[in-house]
């Protein structure tokens, strides 16, 4: 388990019931496409925060003189947060990221709109996974 303690500024993790002081600057890093992770010698443990791609929106036919017409946004991604101790990840962790959902396509004459398609889901490895968005519907 691993805590920030707002007293020093400094992330801990607990080892028994002692808090240790992780004593490493936190470097954020972002990943936009999928890879592999290698974890880091003397590593005390990462923040790790997976968002889901979100849905796409849908698509709407021209509009005639004098009407309105309008498709629904697509659903946002899913967001989930989970601090790991080192010792617990065992070696490299691939990781995806989820793409964005596609807007849907101009609809044929017989349809006012059309859906998008979902977000794509965001994982590191086995330890935590985002899911996409809904599609409009």
């Amino acid at each position: 388990m691993m805590r920030y303690n707002t007293t020093n500024n400094r992330i801990e993790y607990a080892q028994g019931s002692t808090w240790i002081d992780v004593n490493r600057e936190i470097t954020p890093r972002i990943y936009t496409s999928p890879g592999t992770w290698s974890k880091p010698a003397g590593l005390k443990g990462i923040k790790i925060t997976c968002v889901g791609g979100g849905g796409g929106g849908g698509g709407v036919r021209g509009n005639p003189p004098g009407s309105h017409r309008q498709a629904a946004g697509g659903g946002g991604g899913g967001m989930t947060i989970r601090w790991i101790p080192a010792p617990s990840i065992p070696g490299p962790q691939p990781y995806t990221v989820g793409p964005g959902g596609g807007p849907g396509p101009g609809p044929p004459s017989n349809q006012r709109t059309t859906n998008g398609t979902a977000g794509g889901t965001t994982s590191f490895g086995t330890f935590i996974t985002a899911t996409g968005g809904a599609a409009n519907s």
